[in-house]
């Protein structure tokens, strides 16, 4: 079965506590997304007894955060290929702490991500263009990245990220998506959870 997992971008803690409560008791899986290096939550994550927190680093050289999340209880932590500097040093840094995965941006091919997979959780497949926003165009092109990984890596977990709506959920899922990271479209809304109730009810 397909695993929803709801995204937020912080602007700061308050943020993130809100959204945070506003699909709680509801998923157990939230990743949050880090576009800003200076972004600290001082008194740790909120509702960690609540939620397994899977963190998005969207910066340069996420090395620099990696003890501070580790500390806050993540469980796992994704990097960009193409935006992270020292990619392999930060992953081996977390091997045999949490869980790693490896956010493949909508143009790159397939194939860098193979000298990865043996360290790696899962691979991400970004569902737009321009990362760190939400809200973006889904490029349809992600379809067939995500069917082309499932036929070569029947086991993998597949995530796609970015663009992820109730038009297309389906589609992806048909593809070979076994994880959708969902943001704009539960927390732009009224009723967040109605919206997540509905992720989570799609028949396929």
């Amino acid at each position: 079965m397909t695993e929803i997992v709801p995204a937020i971008l912080p602007k700061n803690f308050a943020d993130l506590q809100e959204k945070l409560s506003l699909v709680r008791g509801l998923v157990r899986l939230v990743q949050i997304d880090i576009v800003d290096d200076k972004l600290e939550f001082k008194d740790g994550l909120p509702f960690w007894e609540d939620f397994d927190f899977e963190i998005d680093l969207m910066i340069e050289e996420p090395e620099n955060k990696l003890d501070y999340f580790i500390n806050a209880g993540a469980r796992r932590i994704i990097f960009h290929l193409g935006v992270t500097k020292n990619l392999e040093s930060s992953i081996e840094k977390l091997s045999g702490i949490i869980d790693v995965g490896i956010a493949l941006d909508w143009a790159m091919p397939i194939n860098v991500v193979e000298q990865f997979l043996e360290k790696i959780d899962v691979v991400q497949v970004m569902g737009i263009k321009k990362i760190g926003f939400q809200g973006e165009s889904f490029e349809e092109t992600t379809m067939d990245k995500v069917a082309i990984l499932r036929e070569k890596y029947p086991r993998l977990a597949i995530s796609v990220d970015g663009g992820v709506n109730l038009n297309n959920a389906l589609q992806l899922i048909k593809a070979g998506a076994s994880r959708l990271v969902v943001g704009s479209t539960i927390f732009g809304g009224d009723n967040p959870a109605a919206i997540l109730e509905k992720f989570k009810t799609l028949k396929y």
